[in-house]
C-alpha cells in the first residue's frame, strides 16, 4: 500500500482495517487492548501485537526472529498456529526445539555463520538436537548451564518452506 494510504489511515483509520486488526487480536488474546499505547502493554503483549501487526500485511513470506520468546507456553503454542494459518512460507528463529519441530519442515542449525544441520524436521528427534547442541559447546558444563549456553546462543532455524528455495531469500541474490 502507498505512503499516502498509510498517511491517511493513521489519522483517520479505515473501518475495514479497523475490523481486520481487531480479529486480529482477538485471535492473539488481545481483545480487550486495542485501545492501550504499545508502551503500556506487558512483553508478551507486545509481541503478540507485533504478530498481529505481521499477519495485518499480508505478505508472501514471514521471517521471524524469536516471535515466541516473551510468551508461556500455551500463549506459544497459539502464536505458531496462527502464523502457520497465515503464512504459507516462513523463516522463523526458533530455541524451542519442541516447537521448531512441531511446526518447521525443515531445522537448520547454525554454527560459527555456517549451516552445520539442514534436516526435515520429521527425521529429527528432540535428542538428535541436544545432541547437535551439545555437540557444539566449547567446553564441559553442567545440564542447566548448557540449557541456558542453548536458548541464549543458538539460532534454530525452522523453515516452511512452500514455493520458495532456501537461496531465493538470500540477500543480494535475484
Amino acid at each position: 500500500q502507498s505512503s499516502w494510504y498509510n498517511l491517511t489511515n493513521l489519522i483517520r483509520p479505515r473501518k475495514s482495517d479497523l475490523k481486520s486488526v481487531t480479529e486480529l487480536m482477538a485471535q492473539l488474546g488481545l481483545e480487550h487492548k486495542h485501545q492501550q499505547a504499545a508502551g503500556e502493554l506487558s512483553g508478551g503483549q507486545q509481541q503478540r501485537l507485533a504478530v498481529a501487526r505481521a499477519l495485518h500485511q499480508q505478505a508472501q513470506l514471514l521471517i521471524a526472529d524469536e516471535p515466541i520468546s516473551a510468551l508461556d507456553a500455551p500463549k506459544a503454542q497459539q502464536v505458531m498456529s496462527t502464523l502457520c494459518q497465515h503464512y504459507p512460507s516462513a523463516l522463523i528463529s526458533l530455541h524451542d526445539i519442541d516447537l521448531a519441530l512441531q511446526y518447521g519442515q525443515r531445522i537448520v542449525g547454525i554454527k560459527e555463520g555456517q549451516i552445520a544441520l539442514d534436516q526435515a524436521a520429521d527425521e529429527l528427534s528432540p535428542q538428535d538436537l541436544l545432541e547437535f547442541i551439545n555437540s557444539m559447546l566449547p567446553f564441559p558444563s553442567s545440564p542447566r548451564l548448557r540449557t541456558t549456553i542453548i536458548f541464549i546462543g543458538l539460532a534454530l532455524l525452522c523453515l516452511a518452506l512452500a514455493d520458495i528455495e532456501i537461496g531465493s531469500i538470500n540477500p543480494g541474490q535475484e
